[in-house]
């Protein structure tokens, strides 16, 4: 998977040349401390994907095709934050969700089994699923948050989530705000999660 991750990277670099590649690791002891406190098991993706991130920073805003990506510590802040809502019977009422395909995420609000990779700075995220429904598969990435009632699949692991933005990164551009900040979007500066959707669903 790091083969890709450094696709996706130099892909990005070419148009930031300041951005630098992940340098300080993390071990499997800190992992897992992670398993430990959020009571579950990463697969082995997972674990290679925080080993490739390690604890980094990249200095680029939305870096990971417009989302901010988490590093390990912040993936558990914002895990921990979610528990809040799994016992939550009104927001986690199935009615109010669906899931593309039909049977493949469960119609729920929060599950501690959802593991977020990157975010929106608005409570909406790309994650893996390490629960899904009965027509879904342990490991796919998918959507879900605030705002994401209707949940896809977006890859079937995240492998084929790089592999996505790969190909599709002749759309993607660095950009500079107001402020001078530059930031990583896509051409129509679409949110992310809907341009990824959009995308899949060209394919189909």
């Amino acid at each position: 998977m790091e083969h890709y991750f450094k696709l996706f990277f130099d892909g990005v670099k070419k148009q930031y040349p300041k951005l630098e590649f992940p340098s300080e690791k993390i071990n499997e002891s800190h992992i897992a401390e992670a398993e430990k406190a959020m009571k579950l098991s990463f697969n082995e993706e997972l674990r290679e994907w925080f080993q490739i991130i390690g604890n980094a920073k990249f200095g680029l805003d939305e870096f990971f095709a417009g989302l901010e990506l988490y590093n390990l510590d912040e993936m558990l802040r914002e895990w921990k934050t979610w528990r809040a809502f799994d016992n939550d019977e009104e927001l986690n009422d199935s009615q109010y969700y669906s899931s593309e395909p039909e049977g493949a995420v469960k119609c729920r609000y929060a599950n501690p089994l959802w593991i977020p990779l990157a975010h929106d700075h608005s409570s909406n995220y790309i994650g893996v699923d390490l629960d899904p429904d009965v027509n879904g598969a342990a490991g796919q990435v998918i959507d879900f948050g605030r705002d994401e009632n209707d949940k896809k699949v977006l890859a079937g692991s995240i492998k084929e989530l790089l592999q996505l933005f790969i190909q599709y990164q002749d759309e993607l551009y660095v950009e500079q705000d107001e402020d001078g900040d530059y930031y990583y979007t896509n051409e129509d500066d679409i949110h992310t999660i809907d341009w990824l959707k959009g995308k899949l669903e060209e394919n189909t």
